[in-house]
This record gives structure tokens, sequence and C-alpha cells, in this order.
């Protein structure tokens, strides 16, 4: 009898079967690794916008005067910022100048003050951060779940909470403290 060289059908069966297995593996594992690509670069996206968001927020606050720092508590009406308290908003005038009758504030007394504040969406709490120069409101970071400005003296620190849809919903917070230069 002479023996005839190559793979038998069941050979063939189980190597096919095996090759299926190690490809089905491969593209779940690469599946994988793409959806946590996705969300690091939703996350990173988020956070950079929100950061921009600070800068933004920290080059007018700056130069805030202490003394014109207003915000509302929840459904109140407008009250001089208090210390420790957290608030989604914070109006105020920024110095721009002093005199012999005292500081120079813009805007002028008499006119909306800038405002910084949380808008939701809607019910499912995910908002924007806009900014009032009295000609209505403008987005300047969306995506937030939380926005909190506290008073703690001449600090105010703004905190951003981001918040990212992907394979498991993702909550950050992007905190910064400032000093008020002005009085």
């Amino acid at each position: 009898m002479t023996r005839r060289h190559g793979f038998t059908f069941v050979e063939l069966l189980i190597s096919i079967a095996v090759l299926g297995v190690v490809l089905f593996t491969g593209v779940a594992v690469s599946k994988s690794a793409m959806t946590v690509a996705q969300d690091a670069v939703r996350s990173s996206a988020a956070d950079s916008q929100a950061i921009s968001a600070q800068t933004h927020v920290r080059q007018l606050l700056l130069w805030a005067g202490r003394s014109t720092l207003e915000a509302t508590p929840g459904g109140g009406a407008r009250e001089p910022m208090q210390e420790g308290i957290a608030y989604d908003n914070v109006s105020f005038r920024r110095a721009v100048g002093g005199g012999k009758d005292g500081a120079v504030y813009d805007p002028a007394p008499g006119q909306p003050p800038i405002t910084f504040a949380f808008a939701p969406r809607g019910a499912s709490g995910i908002g924007d951060l806009v900014m009032d120069t009295g000609s209505g409101p403008h987005p300047i970071c969306g995506g937030l779940s939380a926005v909190e400005f506290v008073r703690e003296g001449s600090r105010v620190t703004v905190r951003l909470v981001t918040f990212t849809r992907g394979a498991a919903p993702e909550t950050r917070s992007v905190v910064r403290r400032l000093i008020l230069r002005n009085p």
C-alpha cells in the first residue's frame, strides 16, 4: 500500500475551525481596542474643550472687581456672591481703571454685567457653559454635567464637569483656582 502525501479531510476541517476561532478572537479584540480608543479620544476632546473654556473664563474673571461678584442661587434672585457656596453662575464687572471717584468698571453700572452660567439642555442634565455680555447667551463649552463657581476671599474656584458618552459614560472634573486682581 502506498501512502499519499497531503492532509485528510478531518485534518482540514480541524484547521479551518481553529483558524475561524483565531480570526473571531482577533476581530473581537480589535473591536474592543477601537471602542477604548474612541472613548479615549472623546474624553480627551471633552477635557480639551473644558480647559479652553476655563482659559476663556479666567481671562475675563481675573479682572473682575471683587465687589461686583454676584450669583443667583437655584431659582432665587441675584445676590452678592457668598463665600464657600457653590453656584452654577457668576456675574461681574471688570475693573478697567480708577480715579479720584473710584474704580471704573466695564460694563458700566446700569448695563447688564458679564455672566457665566450653566444652561441645561433638557431632562438629561447635560448642558452648556454660556457667556452673556448683554447681547444674549453664547455657548462656550458644551457637554457638561455641572459648572461650579466658589468664592473664597479673593479666590474663585471654577469647576467644569465634562460628560462623555461611550462604552461607559464618564464624567471628569476640570478645576482651576484663580486670584482676583481687583477690589
